[in-house]
């Protein structure tokens, strides 16, 4: 039981990470795009 426990977590720490970074990323984008539409609403 407890090797199974760390092959399993062992697996899913990538995963994990990988998930952060591309929450990161998302919103990192959506911030651009809600800047861009706040400068465009300011312009006209």
């Amino acid at each position: 039981d407890e090797l199974l426990g760390k092959v399993l977590g062992s697996m899913t720490a990538p995963l994990t990470g990988f998930m952060a970074v591309n929450q990161g990323v998302i919103r990192k984008f959506v911030y651009a795009v809600d800047a861009l539409i706040k400068k465009q609403a300011d312009a006209s």
